[in-house]
């Protein structure tokens, strides 16, 4: 049976590295990215669908599974991968955006999750990776907004790996360090936040 899965924050990066490395062993992906270009980055794969869609829309998340069980008969695994990074001053830094990044970080991640069990379920199981940081574990210099969400999202999936072992459904994290992407560029001169890049 071949593998599918979906990926999150695809169109660059982490995300873009993973569905390619799937794509490459002939599994199945569902590329999604808030970015008009994934599909474009993917154009000619046959192996890989694209979504466009904020992840944030538990519409986008539900239409992300059904277009892997309708397109490629099922679900094996979801990679929440997509986020966003957020800095600025502890006083000052608009709560707005403190919001957004628990939003795309944390609240996205329960919404990736919910969607996807039901479909790894009647997969008899199935495999979710979430993609924290190693900020979410110790602290950087007015990065506070996406220490606390990637730290939330490691207990968030140490939780729904307890809660879903029953079910043969494995939940990891990854926590990459410093790592070159869209995301990351220019972080030093980076404005308290940058919802054009990408992880």
């Amino acid at each position: 049976m071949t593998r599918v899965s979906i990926v999150t924050g695809a169109a660059s990066g982490i995300g873009r590295a993973a569905v390619e490395a799937l794509s490459s062993r002939s599994e199945r992906v569902i590329a999604v990215d808030r970015a008009d270009a994934v599909s474009e980055v993917f154009a000619g794969d046959s192996n890989v669908r694209s979504v466009v869609g904020d992840v944030t829309d538990p519409e986008l998340n539900r239409r992300a599974v059904d277009l892997a069980e309708g397109e490629f008969g099922g679900l094996d695994a979801i990679v929440l991968n997509a986020g966003v990074p957020a800095s600025g001053d502890i006083v000052s830094l608009p709560i707005e955006v403190f919001d957004r990044t628990w939003e795309v970080n944390v609240r996205a991640v329960l919404l990736g999750i919910r969607a996807a069990v039901p479909a790894l379920r009647r997969r008899g199981g199935g495999r979710i990776v979430v993609t924290a940081s190693t900020s979410g574990i110790a602290a950087d210099p007015n990065m506070w907004p996406y220490n606390s969400a990637k730290a939330a999202a490691i207990n968030l999936a140490r939780g729904a790996a307890l809660d879903l072992a029953a079910d043969a459904i494995t939940v990891n994290v990854v926590c990459p360090g410093p790592t070159e992407t869209g995301m990351t560029a220019g972080l030093a001169a980076m404005p308290p936040v940058h919802e054009a890049l990408r992880r």
